[in-house]
């Protein structure tokens, strides 16, 4: 072999040996966020309130609601706005309210640096959901963690088996029914508008019915301006800005 050939054969084998090395570090350093953020969960979740049954009157206004977990977790980290759970999915986790998206898009509630992020709040979004809309955000990972779940809902038949939601609230339990689930851009303002105005409100149920990756006869023919929803958005991979947002209305 010559000296050239010897040559171009040690670079190639060095190049790998980085190449594979790189990897190594990167699936080690991936495999420690998610025993962070599964350690962060766990301890987090002595914390979950009470869950609500789908016959529970969430509508009776004379009873005095008071999660003591939610005080609690505010108490841990003021921020902290209330709890979302989605049955039968990994969804289930506290979110948080903050000036600024990019404070707990790499942050955990204990306030510490986490791949995994946080589920939060759009800043602009009233903080008690009185809002036509609220927006949750939270990453789509690889182990279905925080909202990787929300892929799941483009299924039609698990979008079918999973129509409700929770959210609690320090004083307050909100119902959520499912409505839709669309793939847009980010920079979809339609979407991602706080709809202020009734135009508004009404172009974003019509973008709803346009865009339900299950067709508009899911949708249900009661909706108006009227209503409340929230939206849960997470990160696709079609393309750059492909978000997968599930819809859901407040009903209770």
């Amino acid at each position: 072999m010559s000296k050239v050939k010897k040559s171009i054969y040690l670079l190639i084998t060095m190049t790998l040996l980085v190449v594979i090395g790189y990897s190594a570090y990167q699936v080690e350093k991936s495999n420690q966020e998610y025993v962070k953020e599964k350690k962060v969960r766990e301890e987090v979740m002595e914390y979950k309130p009470v869950s609500l049954t789908s016959n529970q009157d969430t509508h009776n206004s004379e009873i005095e609601i008071v999660n003591q977990s939610i005080l609690d977790l505010q108490e841990k980290n003021a921020d902290t706005i209330g709890w979302l759970t989605i049955p039968g999915t990994q969804i289930d986790y506290p979110f948080l309210w903050a000036d600024d998206y990019d404070i707990y898009l790499r942050t955990d509630i204990n306030g510490e640096s986490s791949m995994a992020g946080s589920i939060f709040m759009d800043y602009r979004c009233d903080r008690n959901l009185l809002g036509a809309h609220s927006i949750l955000f939270g990453h789509n990972m690889n182990n279905g963690s925080m909202f990787g779940a929300l892929i799941e809902f483009r299924d039609r038949t698990f979008f079918q088996e999973h129509q409700e939601g929770y959210i609690y609230l320090s004083n307050a339990n909100i119902k959520l029914q499912i409505i839709a689930c669309i793939v847009t851009t980010s920079s979809n303002a339609e979407v991602y508008g706080v709809a202020e105005t009734e135009e508004q409100k009404e172009r974003f149920l019509e973008v709803i019915k346009e865009e339900n990756i299950h067709g508009r006869e899911g949708i249900p023919e009661d909706l108006s301006i009227d209503d409340r929803f929230v939206l849960l958005s997470t990160c696709s991979y079609e393309h750059d800005e492909a978000r997968t947002v599930v819809v859901y209305r407040i009903v209770g």
